[in-house]
């Protein structure tokens, strides 16, 4: 499993590598980000995508996902920092590569092709953290077959670069979410109150990373004050939620430093209305397409799409879940618990497709942070039974 994970790393940054356009996923507006941060500011909605992105364009006209444009005003929201949407923290980890080749004369899409490759492999890491996560969890006394993680780490790499070849600070979330996880099951283990620290400074510090990691979130701090209590003292809880609170605090910064023009604001907010509606979708259409987006293997083939694979395996883990619920009660609480939170994530979407409009809910780049979740939802079944098959080889 281990050496499909490195095929699957490989395969991806040669498809990454090879790519020669923009990707359509916002990349102008994510790429504009960095080159804001470079020159000493922060993004906001109105301001205007750096020279160097309009010069590539305007010379290279080869390399944009539109028909070739000879004016700003052509580019049309294309022109804006409308990324300025998004917390910094994904774009000051890019922000020192991408100064120095500036400074070694890089030209910008020559910079954006390397910068994309460092935001894969830091996704790339991010999955990696489910090896020691789940090595925590047989620490805590539940069996987990030696392959399982590898495994997880193999879906993840494998669903992760489709349109997502190209920047988006979704690429982060893994990285954030899993070394959140792995901080707290530690603490669980240990009871050392530096990993509950560094638990809530990560914690906090993913939503930088990305606004949609609150809907995991609260899931990592529930568990955090359940297996706290017991060990409660007000020193540590000030310090712990201190600590969250400060992490907090640079979403506060990013927000008032980064306040649009009212009226232009508005002139987008209403445009991203009449284009993203809420409940455009039927939900059976908002799934078809979030399954098309999450497993459909563009990096080996256009047309490679494992989407029914998973239905079938999701099926298939429900049944035997249900089957053996009294066993996964008894002894594999974490799957019960991480099947729970797949359903609530489940019934989340449903809502955010039906009420929440401007946002593409049915992409898989806003939910990274949950692979893991994803992964175990149609596989913990082989857990289950090949635990079944261990005891059953053991007795006879």
């Amino acid at each position: 499993m281990m050496t499909l994970c490195a095929i699957t790393i490989i395969w991806s940054v040669k498809f990454i590598w090879q790519k020669e356009k923009w990707s359509p996923i916002d990349e102008y507006a994510h790429m504009d980000y960095i080159e804001k941060m470079g020159d000493g500011m922060m993004p906001k909605l109105q301001y205007a995508i750096s020279h160097d992105i309009y010069m590539d364009l305007i010379d290279h006209p080869e390399r944009s996902f539109t028909p070739p444009v000879h004016s700003r005003e052509e580019l049309g929201m294309g022109n804006y920092s409308y990324q300025a949407k998004h917390p910094p923290l994904y774009y000051s980890v890019l922000l020192l590569p991408n100064m120095m080749m500036k400074k070694m004369g890089y030209e910008a899409f020559d910079r954006l092709r390397i910068l994309r490759l460092l935001s894969y492999f830091l996704f790339a890491l991010g999955i990696l953290m489910s090896v020691p996560i789940f090595n925590l969890l047989q620490q805590k006394g539940f069996y987990i077959p030696g392959f399982y993680a590898w495994t997880c780490v193999f879906f993840g790499l494998l669903i992760a670069t489709h349109q997502r070849y190209g920047l988006t600070n979704n690429m982060l979330s893994p990285l954030f979410i899993n070394t959140a996880l792995f901080l707290i099951l530690k603490y669980h283990l240990t009871y050392r109150i530096k990993f509950l620290y560094l638990f809530m400074l990560v914690t906090g510090l993913s939503v930088s990373v990305s606004l949609t990691n609150v809907f995991i979130v609260p899931f990592l701090l529930l568990y955090a004050l359940i297996i706290y209590i017991p060990h409660f003292s007000l020193k540590t809880f000030i310090y712990a939620f201190s600590i969250l609170l400060a992490s907090g605090l640079v979403i506060v910064w990013w927000q008032l430093t980064t306040i649009p023009d009212k009226a232009f604001e508005e002139f987008v907010q209403n445009l991203l209305l009449y284009i993203i509606p809420a409940n455009l979708l039927s939900f059976e259409k908002f799934i078809d397409l979030l399954l098309e987006d999450s497993f459909k293997l563009s990096f080996i083939n256009d047309h490679l799409d494992i989407s029914m694979i998973y239905l079938v395996l999701l099926v298939i883990n429900i049944v035997v879940s249900l089957i053996f619920l009294r066993t996964i009660l008894k002894e594999h609480r974490w799957i019960l618990i991480s099947m729970l939170i797949f359903a609530i994530f489940v019934l989340n979407l449903y809502f955010l497709n039906r009420y929440v409009p401007r946002v593409h809910w049915m992409a898989l780049r806003n939910y990274l942070g949950f692979i893991p979740i994803i992964f175990i939802s149609s596989s913990a079944f082989i857990v289950v039974i090949s635990k079944k098959i261990t005891n059953t080889r053991f007795f006879a």
